[in-house]
């Protein structure tokens, strides 16, 4: 036989269980989502950068060159 009060007592951890256990799928589906974000930023940053990249070389290329 169980006791009555063990067998709450089981019953109540199983729920402190279940709680945390979708606390942490909310948590790491936040974690995901802000990853994705930082990824798509850092993306944009480096295209902005090749375009700056280009521009810079395109300058140098046409104004700088001719110098010499």
């Amino acid at each position: 036989f169980i006791r009555l009060d063990k067998f709450e007592e089981t019953i109540k951890i199983f729920e402190t269980a279940k709680t945390q256990i979708t606390q942490i799928e909310s948590m790491l589906t936040n974690i995901k989502k802000r990853k994705e974000e930082e990824e798509k930023a850092l993306a944009n940053w480096e295209q902005n950068i090749q375009k700056i990249k280009m521009q810079i070389e395109k300058i140098d290329k046409e104004v700088f060159s001719k110098i010499e």
